[in-house]
């Protein structure tokens, strides 16, 4: 079995932890995590299409939970610590660590991301934003405390990450791990965007897990993409790899309500859509607003976060 454990919060998702009872066989007999992970081509196809929608993925997906910051800082059980941040993106993670960090380095292999995470940080005189991978930054000679990876570490190689990660930490470090997804399968209006996408876009339902149909219980067999969800294949590295202890895990359920615009605005940013085609995406896109235009779009979201203290 997995030496790993789970602490939840009250408020704590059933669907997250009935997908880690259900998924525990499968992820046992798995050696290599359960999960693909990013090649060096997938990584500059991530800076490119990434890139190009920068300023839109910046106004339109959403943040994290203030909770789950408070709640990295207290496991590390340290105020105040210095962070390594793997994947700042545009800063949404970035600036709640800023809030509480001494000082914080964000990596991002996007050029047009790390522009628009200087300008959303720019009040913190704390952060640095640097253009490269985690796998490509040079050791510093003086240790983190945190190291921190936000929607990013599906795209880090797992034969160098957990040991880069560690050559970063004291020994005394952790390392966090987090990602959020929309429930659809509890979110008012979920089905009505469902049908939108089995009219328009068969073949993206249960894609990944920013579609609808997507199954939390199956999804950490699935492929590498920027919205990868792979909590237990990730927990199971994280064991096998050695630098670390079992981590803990923590899922915090929250909601955001969308206008139909400010919604198509985040598919937008899925480079998935781009497979349809124009005129498929479009029609998809004008169905999805009228799905919500009616009603409106309370989404409800899960973000899990893994943290393992450094062994």
């Amino acid at each position: 079995m997995f030496g790993w454990f789970m602490e939840s919060n009250p408020s704590a998702s059933p669907w997250f932890y009935r997908s880690v009872f259900e998924a525990l066989p499968r992820c046992e007999m798995d050696q290599t995590g359960g999960v693909a992970t990013a090649g060096e081509s997938d990584r500059i196809a991530y800076s490119n299409e990434f890139g190009t929608v920068a300023e839109e993925y910046d106004r339109s997906r959403p943040g994290h939970p203030e909770a789950l910051f408070d709640d990295i800082i207290s496991l590390y059980g340290c105020a105040s610590p210095t962070v390594v941040e793997v994947g700042a993106g545009t800063g949404k993670g970035t600036v709640p660590l800023a809030q509480r960090a001494r000082f914080v380095t964000g990596l991002e292999p996007s050029a047009e991301m790390a522009d628009l995470a200087r300008r959303n940080c720019a009040a913190f005189a704390n952060v640095s934003i640097v253009v490269t991978t985690l796998e490509a930054w040079p050791i510093p000679a003086e240790p983190f405390d945190l190291v921190v990876a936000g929607q990013s570490w599906h795209w880090v190689e797992p034969g160098v990450g957990y040991s880069k990660a560690r050559s970063l930490l004291h020994d005394l470090g952790g390392l966090a791990i987090f990602w959020t997804r929309p429930c659809f399968e509890v979110t008012p209006g979920g089905e009505r965007l469902a049908a939108a996408y089995r009219t328009h876009a068969p073949g993206l339902m249960g894609l990944g897990p920013w579609f609808p149909g997507f199954n939390p219980s199956q999804a950490d067999v699935r492929g590498v993409g920027p919205g990868s969800w792979a909590p237990l294949a990730v927990a199971g590295q994280i064991e096998r790899s050695d630098h670390f202890e079992p981590p803990a895990i923590r899922s915090y359920p929250w909601n955001m309500t969308h206008a139909s615009s400010e919604y198509v605005a985040q598919l937008r940013t899925l480079p998935e859509h781009n497979d349809l085609g124009l005129d498929r995406r479009e029609r998809l896109f004008g169905a999805v607003e009228d799905a919500i235009a009616t009603q409106g779009l309370d989404m409800q979201y899960e973000t899990v976060l893994l943290f393992a203290s450094a062994r």
